[in-house]
């Protein structure tokens, strides 16, 4: 057998094993920054919430919004909507993806689901929208909130 196929099989070969490891290795520094900036970034969500309840309810004079932290990965927000009864918003940070699921409930409006993406973009990290166009704490914060209202995105 001629030697220049046997090298250059061989050379293809450590070719795929290593673009495999490039591949492997690129998806492991995705995880570790997936994990630590959506947890950073839901952070900043969950303040934004908490903000968002406190204005508003200073700004209305009664406790229309309710905020409750049942886990530290999930939010959820209630309010009562005039003619509509009481509406309930979830929000979880999903430990397994880092995206952030969402979806309202109540009476007699739409039940909007929903989700941000986590995205690793090089060394860089965002939330995404369903477009697929980076969305950040304060749009994120405003479309949850308008869920609870049917208002769509």
């Amino acid at each position: 057998m001629a030697d220049d196929f046997v090298n250059s099989i061989v050379r293809r070969l450590r070719q795929l094993r290593a673009d495999v490891t490039r591949i492997d290795d690129k998806a492991l520094l995705d995880e570790k920054i997936k994990k630590a900036r959506a947890s950073e970034e839901w952070g900043k969500l969950r303040q934004w919430m908490i903000k968002f309840r406190d204005d508003a309810n200073r700004e209305d004079g009664q406790h229309t919004f309710q905020l409750k932290e049942t886990r530290n990965s999930i939010i959820e927000v209630a309010v009562n909507v005039p003619k509509h009864g009481d509406r309930i918003l979830h929000a979880e940070l999903n430990p397994d993806t880092y995206d952030i699921n969402y979806h309202s409930e109540g009476n007699a409006l739409p039940t909007p689901y929903g989700a941000f993406s986590a995205v690793v973009d090089g060394s860089q990290f965002h939330f995404a929208d369903a477009s697929g166009a980076p969305i950040y704490t304060e749009k994120m914060g405003a479309e949850l909130i308008n869920s609870l209202f049917g208002i769509p995105k």
